[in-house]
């Protein structure tokens, strides 16, 4: 289940902040230590972390996006957690549930990067249940769906501006999505 955009996806996730009790939890993985770690950051808002969304452009590096229902012992807050600590113990298996968010986003002024919204465990009736209200909330704020690629109103107002990267940055204008 996999939701693919262009658009001002903060609008978006303010709507479900005010209808849900979600938080956005940031993992990093760190890949110079021997074992697999994740340093984990518990945001409540988008607007604390709008300003580090970056688009993958065609990298995709360490970082990831959940968003997520807020359990009682969640807090905003910053903290270290080894791969095998998040694996055995029930509080850090919750942080890495949730909706996949890999943000999208202008890359260099004239390429516009998709982002995109997925559900990890297909078997996880949270996930698709969450899922399900962004999906209703990204059909009520699109301007257009083409090919099941959901373009909001800013992106389609610039669609003679902006390249629509469907694969990555490298990709020949061949693959972009054509809106019209």
């Amino acid at each position: 289940m996999k939701l693919l955009f262009f658009l001002e996806e903060c609008e978006l996730l303010k709507n479900i902040e005010k209808d849900y009790n979600v938080v956005y939890v940031h993992s990093i993985r760190q890949p110079d230590l021997k074992a697999d770690a994740f340093d984990i950051e518990i945001y409540t808002s988008i607007e604390q972390i709008k300003g580090s969304l970056i688009p993958q452009y065609g990298v995709h590096g360490y970082e990831a996006w959940r968003i997520t229902i807020l359990k009682h012992h969640m807090e905003s807050n910053y903290e270290y957690v080894s791969a095998e600590q998040a694996e055995k113990d029930d509080k850090y298996k919750s942080y890495f549930k949730g909706i996949v968010y890999n943000p999208g986003g202008v890359f260099d002024n004239s390429n516009l990067i998709h982002g995109q919204f997925y559900v990890a465990d297909k078997n996880d009736t949270e996930q698709i249940w969450l899922f399900k209200q962004i999906r209703k909330q990204l059909n009520k704020i699109t301007e257009k769906k083409i090919n099941g690629w959901y373009i909001g109103k800013t992106a389609y107002k610039n669609r003679g501006k902006y390249r629509f990267i469907t694969i990555g940055i490298q990709s020949p204008v061949l693959y972009d999505l054509a809106v019209e």
